[in-house]
This record gives structure tokens, C-alpha cells and sequence, in this order.
């Protein structure tokens, strides 16, 4: 436990990396140690033939070849991989009468990345070859139905090369269901339900910049999830409105464990997520349309504990858009509702606070704000567009009530992760379109 004895050894530092030991100060410490460059290089090709059998049947033959390079520096350590993955699908379509139209498939995904070059001992190389079969059935029975039915089977094998016991060798078959019904007055349900899954691979894809002394990887487990969800939407030429629900279920879920060094793991909980959300449209005029939409997302108290940042719980948008002789405008206001922090996974951020030492408390409410965006572009001919807009127009940022992102943890030194609004402030930018 943190107590005032503890305190007084770890801020005593014989130097002092920000004015007054105040994060909200300036920074006198090395530069160096607050540098992120990331720089990302891709090339990717891709290929597709189709053939036609007949009237009713082809087969479509795709293939890919991606290479993507990472080099970077974070916070005065390096990291640099090399991915390559090649894929590879195979698919059959038949109409059978006027109801029915059939896929059959097979396709095959090879990747391989290597971060051996790394000076900090990484260990996250990996080797992922997974092949999988699939078919889907599309019904339709009447001009007013339409029922998709699939399902895959997968061969997935993964071997994290520099570490012992963390393969994951597994075969999945999942089940995916959808239905569209026209009610025939402007309104349409959709219904889907399925399952689904992912090999959590890499490190970035949760966290980065954290390698002081590494990180591992003790995967033992695909991702999986059950869901659930249904819409009803409404048309007619003027207004738009869909109001959906959708629930999800996730097992072996990845995530950063930060008690030793860095280590990516699968969780043992199963957690549920439910979104909720309300879309609406309406064209006022030929030029001129309004739009708005809000969101509502339940977690429940195991995911939000093994999530780094606070998530977002309510979101709400108002949109205006104007079109009119090679003119067109945007405004966009986005609202994040409040949150409490201290139901969020990482606290060392709230660590000292039982110090007595007021400055050293971050606060647990979160409060909601709003951020505006505009975007104005001009069509000069059927080939270039001219763009210029604005990004947080009114400058709001977290940092900007001095509410800093930055904070003493347990051992004394400074970390960022106490997140839960914009860091970025006003933005323009301009551009040129072109399209040929």
C-alpha cells in the first residue's frame, strides 16, 4: 500500500523531470523519453478472375499478397517488424430457380511476422496458417422475405516462434443467420444472429509503447463470440429512421496484463456488450438534408475492468449537408456523454491519491463535452474536387481545463492513461480530389 513514507521516496528524484514535480508543468526531462514515431509502410496486390459457367453459375478465384513494415520509436526505445500474409479464396455460385442462390468456398490465409531485429528482448514473432470452408444459402421465398443462412469451418494454427506453449492449434465452426422482411409500408426488419472469432495476433492491436523491458505474449485461446441483433427501418423520399439493437457476447477476450512486464492473455470471464442506436434522416430541401443519431453501449463490469481507456457509453450526432451545383457542406456536432473512470480497468493513474496530496487525485467523473467538425468542397470538373474543413472547431481538448492525460504512478515516474476526451485541438485542413 502506498503510504506518505512511500511517497516521499519515490517523488525524490534528485531531479525533476517537470517544473515543481507537477505533470500540468512544463517538462524539463529528456526529450527523448516523450518521442513517438511511428512510421508504417504497406504495399498490398490483389487479383480476382471470375469464369461463367453458364447463365446461372460462375466461380470467382481471389488472391492477395500484403507486406507491411513497422519502424518506430517509442518514448526512447525501438520497435521494428516485418509482416507478410498471402490469401487465397475459392468460391462456387449457383442460382437454383428463382429462389435460391448457393456459394460454396475455400479459402486460406498464410502470415508471418518477425520482430527478431528488435534490441529489447520482443517476443512476439509469430507463424499463422488457417484454412476454412464455408457456404451460405440465400432464400427467398416471396418479393417480401429474404433469409441468408451460412456456415464456416475453420483450421486455425498459430506459433508465437520465440515463446513455449502458446500455440494455438484449433478448429471453429460457426453458424451466422440473417433475415429481411419488407412490412411493404416503408418498413423493413432485419434480423441477424451467428457467431464469430479472431486469433488475437499481435501486440498493437490493444496497446503500444510500453517496451521499456519487453512484452510477451501468453495467448492460449482463440476469441469468440455469440450475437444477436435486430433493426426496423423506415423510408419514403424525405425521411430516413433505423432504431437497432444488438447484443454481444465475447469469450477468451485479449487483453493487456501491465502486472510484470507487458503480456498480452486471454481473459477468463465471458462478457456481454449491448449497443443500442437511433438513425435519422430528412431531406428538407433537394439541397438540404438534416441528420442525427444517438448511441447507447452497456458493458458489463468484467469488460470494462480489462479495458486500458474508458470507453464510450452515449454518443450523440446532429449533421447538416448542402449539395448544389458542385457545392457541398457538412457540419457535424458530436456529443460523448459522462462516464466514471473508476469502474475502467487501469486506476494507477489513481494510485496516491490517499497521499492527502489533492494535486496528485485525478478525478473519477468524466465529464461529457461536444466537438464540432465542418467540411466545404467545390467540384472544379468530373475529375478533381477542391476541399478545405475543420476539425474540433471550437479547440476543445481534455488538457485544456489542465485535466492532463499525464500522472505520477506507484513507483514515481510519470505515465499518460488517464484518457477520456480529445488531446488534439483545432485542426484545418485542405485538399485536392482526384478521380479518374
Amino acid at each position: 500500500p502506498v503510504t506518505d513514507n512511500h511517497y516521499e521516496a519515490i517523488m525524490d528524484t534528485g531531479s525533476e523531470s517537470f517544473v515543481g514535480d507537477d505533470v500540468r508543468n512544463q517538462y524539463n526531462g529528456a526529450l527523448l523519453a516523450t518521442l513517438e514515431a511511428i512510421t508504417t509502410e504497406r504495399e498490398e496486390v490483389i487479383a480476382r478472375w471470375t469464369h461463367e459457367i453458364d447463365e446461372d453459375s460462375n466461380f470467382v478465384l481471389t488472391g492477395s499478397y500484403a507486406n507491411q513494415i513497422q519502424d518506430s520509436i517509442y518514448e526512447g526505445d525501438t520497435y521494428y517488424s516485418d509482416d507478410d500474409a498471402l490469401y487465397g479464396d475459392f468460391r462456387y455460385n449457383r442460382f437454383f430457380g428463382e429462389t435460391h442462390f448457393l456459394t460454396l468456398g475455400l479459402d486460406t490465409k498464410i502470415e508471418k511476422m518477425d520482430s527478431t531485429q528488435n534490441i529489447v528482448p520482443d517476443e512476439d514473432d509469430f507463424d499463422m496458417n488457417s484454412y476454412g470452408f464455408y457456404i451460405q444459402d440465400t432464400w427467398t421465398p416471396s418479393d417480401h422475405l429474404e433469409i441468408a443462412a451460412a456456415i464456416r469451418v475453420d483450421k486455425i494454427k498459430v506459433d508465437w516462434t520465440d515463446q513455449a506453449g502458446t500455440e494455438i492449434d484449433d478448429t471453429v465452426i460457426v453458424p451466422r443467420l440473417h433475415i429481411k422482411y419488407d412490412h411493404e409500408n416503408n418498413f423493413v426488419s432485419r434480423i441477424s444472429a451467428g457467431q464469430g472469432y479472431r486469433a488475437p495476433l499481435t501486440f498493437f492491436e490493444s496497446e503500444h509503447g510500453i517496451l521499456d523491458s519487453g512484452f510477451g505474449i501468453d495467448i492460449d485461446d482463440i476469441e469468440k463470440s455469440n450475437s444477436a441483433g435486430y433493426s426496423l427501418s423506415y423510408d419514403n423520399k424525405r425521411m430516413t429512421a433505423t432504431a437497432s439493437v444488438n447484443w454481444t457476447q465475447i469469450e477468451n477476450l485479449a487483453y493487456i496484463d501491465d502486472s510484470s512486464i507487458p503480456t498480452l492473455k486471454n481473459a477468463e470471464e465471458t462478457m456481454d456488450i449491448i449497443a443500442s442506436d437511433i438513425v435519422l434522416g430528412y431531406q428538407l430541401t433537394p439541397s438540404l438534408s438534416i441528420g442525427g443519431s444517438y448511441e447507447y453501449f452497456h458493458y458489463d463490469e468484467a469488460y470494462k475492468a480489462h479495458q486500458f481507456l474508458a470507453q464510450i457509453e452515449e454518443r450523440a450526432k446532429l449533421m447538416i449537408d448542402y449539395e448544389s451545383n458542385g457545392w457541398a457542406a457538412n457540419v457535424t456536432a458530436t456529443w460523448v456523454g459522462s462516464r466514471d473512470l473508476s469502474e475502467y480497468g487501469y486506476e494507477g493513474w489513481n494510485r496516491l491519491a490517499d497521499v492527502g496530496d489533492s494535486n496528485l487525485a485525478k478525478d473519477t467523473d468524466a465529464p461529457a463535452y461536444y466537438t464540432v467538425d465542418m467540411k466545404v468542397s467545390k467540384e472544379v470538373n468530373k475529375n478533381f474536387t477542391l476541399y478545405v474543413g475543420v476539425k474540433n472547431l471550437f479547440d476543445y481538448t481534455q488538457a485544456g481545463d489542465e485535466d492532463t492525460p499525464l500522472f505520477y504512478d506507484a513507483d514515481g515516474g510519470y505515465d499518460v492513461g488517464y484518457i477520456y476526451g480529445p488531446l488534439r485541438g483545432r485542426q484545418f485542413y485542405a485538399g485536392l480530389q482526384a478521380k479518374f
